[in-house]
């Protein structure tokens, strides 16, 4: 099986991309935003092994393009199509000490490639976003030569359209009642676990007392001999819809001054804890349809993980004012 004509070997390229099938809506926005680039991204439908006619076609790009764009995540490179062109990435990064490479990690936490350096910088998908990403790839084209064209109509009705197709499926996934309970439920549970499990292994490990305890959709974080507390609960206020900006749907994260009980125990509290601060989270849809929590006023993307790594320094920023006197316990 050979690329299309489209993709011949003997046409020059300032981008070529490698991604797995699995992410190929994300692969597809990076490309839709490389407007003014001349871009080889070939959306195999299956990951079959081709003719040797179609494996030197489809290394032949990431021998002679600009620019090389991986978009990672396991087992990118051990499946045929990406072994093909990862076994041409690695021949062209060795020769030219890796400066044609953007490397774009989809899961921050994830295993790397053993060939990749420690040194090389990359990119955390959650971190940039596909606009800032396909900045950082047009200057690394400049940088190597290349001239971006102004932009043209075909290209930008076909981000339009990529962008016309992700919203929709945005809308449709938040207002998906099933969607909702199968995918959002489990992971807000999961957050909650998280949180709970890292504070234990900070107490455990780190020696630092701090205890998280969760119950439904709510967890109390607090240290002994300290008046700092973290109050995290999920608020929905209807079943069928994540799409509730007035009501706030999502995670509210309340630092306070004070004691707080811990939920679903038989504990009291017998003052009144004064807010300091409050957080907001919201869930959301990535580029690849899954779920993402998104800080309020802000572009980073987290997972469940991610998310409660976020909660628990939130917890810890607040115990290190209140122990530097820079915040006050409230008048008991």
């Amino acid at each position: 099986m050979a690329a299309n004509s489209e993709y011949g070997a003997g046409k020059e390229y300032d981008v070529a991309i490698s991604f797995l099938v699995a992410d190929e809506k994300i692969a597809a926005a990076v490309k839709a935003s490389l407007t003014g680039l001349r871009v080889f991204f070939y959306p195999h439908n299956q990951e079959a092994l081709i003719a040797t006619n179609g494996m030197e076609s489809m290394r032949r790009p990431f021998l002679d393009a600009k620019v090389l764009v991986v978009v990672y995540r396991e087992p990118w490179g051990q499946t045929p199509w990406t072994g093909v062109e990862s076994d041409a990435i690695m021949d062209r990064c060795l020769k030219e000490r890796f400066r044609p490479l953007v490397f774009l990690q989809l899961h921050k936490d994830g295993e790397l490639p053993e060939w990749l350096p420690t040194t090389h910088i990359r990119c955390v998908l959650d971190d940039f976003g596909i606009e800032q990403l396909a900045g950082a790839i047009k200057v690394r084209v400049q940088e190597l030569g290349g001239i971006i064209k102004p932009l043209d109509a075909r290209s930008e009705a076909r981000r339009v359209k990529l962008e016309t197709e992700y919203l929709q499926d945005r809308h449709a996934k938040l207002t998906d009642q099933s969607w909702i309970q199968k995918i959002v439920g489990p992971a807000i549970a999961e957050t909650l676990e998280h949180v709970v499990h890292l504070a234990d292994q900070i107490r455990e490990e780190d020696g630092l007392d701090i205890r998280a305890v969760a119950h439904q959709r709510e967890c109390v974080i607090r240290a002994e001999r300290s008046f700092a507390c973290v109050s995290v609960n999920w608020y929905q206020r209807f079943i069928n819809t994540l799409i509730d900006e007035h009501a706030r749907t999502g995670w509210r994260i309340f630092e306070v001054a004070g004691g707080l009980p811990f939920p679903g125990t038989r504990e009291m509290s017998f003052s009144e804890p004064k807010k300091l601060a409050e957080h907001y989270f919201k869930a959301d849809v990535a580029i690849d349809r899954s779920l993402v929590w998104v800080e309020d006023g802000k572009q980073e993307h987290f997972t469940s993980a991610r998310l409660a790594e976020r909660i628990v320094n939130i917890y810890i920023d607040l115990l290190s004012r209140c122990n530097q006197g820079t915040v006050k316990p409230p008048d008991w």
